[in-house]
């Protein structure tokens, strides 16, 4: 178990070390804590013994092509010991426009172990491919490249955090004259949760994406939920301007349902368009 971990963080350590600034970067939910494993795959739920997301992004008028697709589902594995393993599949799509989409999927393996009574250590990998796919009037066209990342964190308490490397392997590939990378890109997150006294929570969650040439993507959020049953909440995105989030937590029998809308208003750092009035649908599903 020793020799893991170690490998785990030599690999991190040298990924970053190598990092490239050209590179095309994933979109992502505003809503990303409702499928934590889309931006590290070393995350474990607490409770459950799997569970299921979904969350998609679209836009209204000259944008309605513009999408997101992206989809986990997992199998996790608890010991006696307090230790768990989680078995994923990733799923994700970005159309942009009526003519190009990124299609992608991954298998991810997640391990955690129980350092005390209430601290824990974490990693995950995931390895799969992305693709590129053309389909015009007058041409159509594919490319597949091999894609995967790897993430390491902790969790004391209700505190978490953790750091991910994405797009680990640099692809590239040429199509129609032109090459596409897949650059390599960091992820670093934290999350709590504290009681607010009988039947009140509150969550808070920061996100950095290190993004190369491009420049850094900061975010923050803030929710509060009411009797385990409804989540009222805001965040905000330096790139991508601010957002309004709703939440119901259903009980399904012995099982959990979470439904979540989420709007996306205009950009408050940022003139691009397409980050301008999109709205999320989240769906998640936990087996207990």
């Amino acid at each position: 178990m020793a020799k893991f971990w170690a490998t785990c963080l030599v690999v991190f350590l040298s990924l970053t070390a190598f990092c490239q600034s050209n590179a095309v970067y994933p979109d992502l939910l505003s809503a990303y804590f409702y499928n934590m494993a889309s931006i590290h795959v070393g995350y474990i739920p607490t409770n459950g013994t799997a569970d299921f997301a979904v969350g998609y992004k679209f836009h209204e008028g000259q944008l309605k092509k513009v999408n997101t697709l992206s989809f986990a589902g997992a199998k996790v594995f608890r010991s006696n010991k307090g230790n768990a393993q989680a078995i994923r599949v990733l799923g994700y799509n970005e159309q942009n426009g009526p003519y190009i989409s990124s299609p992608k999927g991954y298998l991810n393996y997640a391990y955690e172990v129980k350092l005390g009574e209430e601290s824990h250590l974490f990693a995950g990998i995931a390895l799969g491919a992305a693709g590129i796919y053309f389909s015009a009037p007058t041409f159509s066209g594919s490319t597949w490249m091999p894609d995967g990342s790897l993430g390491v964190g902790f969790r004391f308490r209700t505190l978490s955090a953790g750091a991910s490397t994405l797009q680990m392997f640099n692809s590239g590939s040429s199509q129609l004259g032109d090459t596409y990378r897949l650059g390599r890109f960091y992820h670093f997150y934290a999350a709590v949760e504290q009681e607010l006294g009988l039947d009140w929570k509150c969550n808070g969650y920061a996100l950095w994406r290190k993004l190369g040439s491009s420049g850094d993507d900061l975010g923050a959020a803030l929710s509060i939920t009411a009797r385990e049953v409804f989540t009222l909440g805001t965040s905000l995105r330096y790139k991508a301007g601010m957002s309004f989030f709703t939440a119901f937590h259903i009980d399904a029998g012995e099982n959990k349902l979470l439904l979540s809308l989420n709007y996306n208003a205009a950009p408050i750092f940022t003139s691009l368009p397409t980050w301008q009035n999109s709205f999320e649908i989240s769906v998640g599903y936990t087996l207990e």
